[in-house]
């Protein structure tokens, strides 16, 4: 059933409108590009999931960003994981934590997402993450202490990644009819709603009034730190052959100081892990 709700997701995302988001470089273990943590709590956190590594091998991200209206928090920490290679390559045991702010940090339009890598899917499920960001994170979040989310939330990890609890502890992993029936109705209302969304934001023809096809896109200015990206779609018409091109923005990348102060730990990179698409989130 799971491997069902995954498909449909994977479908989900092919017709979704393609993003202009560019992943930004990381900085350390915690990538803090939105400054809401104080130099003190970047380095103890880094020093924390510094020693997680020794401990276990699995690698840990945490990224701070602020929200995009050209990707959603789920898909900016599938590709953080992706590009960045969080996780040993060769067992891909790496996650990504990510807390994606609105520009005006309004309750209910953040998001804190934790993406997991193949080789802990079997340790850290879907369920027990979310259980995760409930009991050990989501207060935290909402009162803005971003600090004591994050550690906490690593901390009841690591139980989990260095096996002295179970997934099979915490979780009921029996087969829940009406949950998993409840979850493809809403991934299948997700697929309609982004058909339909990626269908509407194509262009009508002006002569014929056909939806036109999309022909390429070109980006003008890549989008930088400091400024926004410009770049054209174009369009043709397959009926009348018209062709059309609409400019669009490409927002900007935000990021932090960075400074080596703020470092901890023994960061030496990432070790080319990816994503399998495990994971949850939550709103808040």
């Amino acid at each position: 059933m799971k491997k069902i709700i995954m498909i449909l997701f994977l479908s989900a995302a092919f017709i979704t409108v393609f993003s202009d988001w560019n992943v930004p470089k990381y900085i350390n273990y915690v990538n803090d590009y939105i400054n809401v943590l104080s130099d003190k709590q970047e380095k103890d956190l880094n020093t924390l999931i510094s020693s997680v590594e020794k401990q276990t091998g699995s690698e840990i991200a945490v990224v701070t960003i602020n929200t995009s209206d050209d990707i959603t928090p789920k898909e900016m920490a599938t590709e953080i994981l992706n590009t960045w290679g969080v996780g040993k390559k060769d067992k891909d045991n790496g996650l990504v934590i990510l807390l994606a702010l609105s520009s005006d940090n309004i309750s209910g339009k953040n998001r804190i997402e934790i993406e997991v890598g193949y080789g802990l899917e079997g340790v850290l499920p879907d369920g027990l993450i979310g259980r995760i960001i409930d009991d050990n994170m989501y207060d935290n979040l909402k009162a803005k202490n971003y600090y004591d989310a994050f550690y906490s939330g690593i901390e009841a990890m690591t139980k989990y990644i260095s096996g002295e609890f179970k997934a099979s502890d915490y979780e009921e992993n029996s087969f829940n009819v009406s949950s998993d029936f409840f979850w493809i109705i809403m991934v299948g209302i997700f697929i309609i709603f982004s058909f339909f969304a990626s269908f509407l934001s194509i262009p009508k023809c002006r002569s014929c009034g056909k939806r036109m096809k999309l022909l390429n896109t070109n980006i003008i200015e890549r989008a930088t730190y400091t400024s926004s990206g410009r770049g054209i779609k174009h369009y043709r018409c397959p009926r009348c052959g018209n062709t059309f091109e609409k400019a669009y923005i490409i927002s900007k990348i935000s990021r932090g100081s960075g400074s080596s102060g703020r470092s901890g730990g023994s960061f030496k990179g990432f070790g080319g892990g990816s994503s399998g698409g495990g994971g949850a989130g939550r709103s808040f």
